[in-house]
């Protein structure tokens, strides 16, 4: 009987351990680092009212957001895709942001495809970038090296995103 009591009371403990934890400390948990980035995406995620207004998230929460908006766009549709769309706004906070996790190889793909924008800085408003790349159609052949460069990367971001987050775990709440 004093087995059930010893196991009752671990549980027990655990369990006021776990409520006194954030939410973001609780995803750390989760076993898998794709769980822990899915979670800690949709804690923050509450945060932003509407897409592209990171005004409600600190520097450490924007600099998750932004990893997660060029590693979707870049993945899914390369530096064409990422500057073309709204997320192409935040392209040096995004160079910013990687920096800020460590991603050395990762920001100097990044650097280089900012580089390559016939305007700098990268225009913040979509019509008038998306102008300058139709006006400059010949660059996106030239982001296409960078485009392999990045997903040939043996650069973990996951997980120097989620050293990032244990670092400076204060900041995330």
């Amino acid at each position: 009987m004093a087995h059930f009591y010893d196991n009752l009371g671990s549980l027990l403990f655990k369990s006021s351990v776990q409520s006194q934890m954030t939410k973001i400390e609780q995803a750390l948990l989760l076993p898998s680092n794709r769980d822990k980035m899915l979670a800690i995406g949709k804690i923050i995620g509450r945060k932003i009212p509407a897409t592209d207004i990171f005004d409600n998230l600190n520097d450490y929460e924007k600099t998750f957001i932004y990893i997660d908006i060029l590693e979707g766009e870049v993945t899914n549709g390369g530096f064409e895709q990422f500057f073309f769309n709204s997320s192409g706004a935040f392209s040096h906070e995004i160079l910013e942001a990687y920096h800020r996790i460590n991603a050395d190889f990762t920001a100097d793909i990044i650097y280089k495809a900012i580089s390559l924008f016939p305007t700098l800085p990268v225009p913040k408003d979509l019509n008038i970038r998306r102008q300058v790349l139709l006006d400059n159609a010949s660059i996106t052949s030239l982001w296409d090296d960078l485009d392999h460069q990045f997903a040939k990367s043996d650069e973990n971001i996951t997980e120097l995103l989620i050293d990032f987050i244990k670092r400076n775990i204060s900041y995330f709440n």
